[in-house]
């Protein structure tokens, strides 16, 4: 089986990625011209996609070689040597940290904007979104850039043992793996403790409600928290691509463990759940994003139109 490994791994990652930019490029060329008008829920959802598609196509570049068997020999340890990797798998890893953790950092976005119209009943002003998502990718596209500054990408990126993608060797620089683990605890904490109490607002209300209302109101009442309650959800399941980071921190953990990289089998099962989700995530969005979903639709009828 694994002299199979190197051809068959990307051979399944690569119809996934292709599908992922296909849809991601749908939505951002759908929306890009209605971007100023774009509620803000909306504006980050657009750059959420933009940054998955700029993951996925890096990703989809590093699998086309693979597959042709062009892939450098350079860019894999030998018996847990550290071995410099090729240019082009450092500029690789450098974009696909920053998109990754860019994405990470707009979802924590999102989840605010629904915690401070729920649970803080305001909410924040129109630039927070623009600012939100200038801050958050170049303070990420700065971290991913780090190695290059400091002279050690060679050392830190590499092709994965999968073959699908560059990425940090974790095991490698223990202080490097340490800081981009306190960057993902962020989001992850912030979108935990956010759900909580959006929870525990919506389960109080609805207990008020039904307490001081009468019949006929409650029954209102009731199919309009109903109503609500799909809304979080609907937004609920747009995060659910938060929950791709598991399936990195148990690489992380595993290596960091064992101080041996993560073998290519397992390294491909824990990827290829998180290529699905970002191929998938602009199928969620144009479901369920009412504003791209309808700009949606209109480019697609003037496109049927041409």
């Amino acid at each position: 089986m694994n002299e199979f490994q190197p051809q068959l791994f990307p051979c399944i990652a690569a119809p996934v990625a292709a599908l992922g930019v296909l849809f991601n490029a749908f939505l951002i060329m759908s929306n890009v011209v209605h971007l100023p008008s774009l509620p803000s829920s909306s504006f980050l959802a657009f750059w959420f996609s933009f940054w998955d598609s700029i993951n996925l196509l890096s990703i989809l570049t590093v699998i086309l070689p693979s597959i042709l068997g062009n892939e450098p020999s350079t860019a894999y340890p030998v018996d847990n040597q550290i071995i410099t990797t090729p240019v082009s798998c450092q500029i690789h890893g450098t974009i696909e940290l920053a998109a990754s953790l860019t994405s990470m950092c707009i979802c924590s976005g999102l989840t605010y904007l629904r915690y401070s119209v729920i649970v803080l009943r305001r909410s924040p002003p129109r630039s927070f979104a623009p600012v939100f998502v200038a801050a958050s990718s170049a303070a990420m596209l700065g971290l991913a850039l780090y190695p290059a500054i400091a002279g050690s990408a060679g050392t830190i990126y590499t092709l994965r043992g999968s073959r699908m993608y560059c990425m940090t060797q974790w095991d490698r620089v223990p202080s490097f793996t340490g800081v981009c683990l306190a960057v993902l605890a962020v989001p992850l904490c912030s979108i935990g403790y956010a759900y909580t109490h959006i929870f525990l607002k919506i389960t109080r209300l609805q207990r008020q409600v039904v307490m001081s209302l009468p019949l006929a109101a409650k029954e209102k009442e009731s199919r309009d928290f109903r109503a609500t309650n799909d809304r979080e959800c609907l937004d609920e399941k747009q995060h659910r691509l938060l929950f791709h980071t598991i399936a990195i921190v148990m690489i992380v953990i595993q290596e960091v463990g064992t101080g041996d990289p993560a073998s290519p089998l397992f390294d491909f099962l824990a990827t290829i759940c998180v290529f699905a989700m970002l191929a998938s995530n602009p199928l969620m969005i144009l479901a369920f994003d009412k504003p791209i979903q309808d700009n949606a639709k209109q480019f697609w009828m003037c496109w049927l139109r041409k």
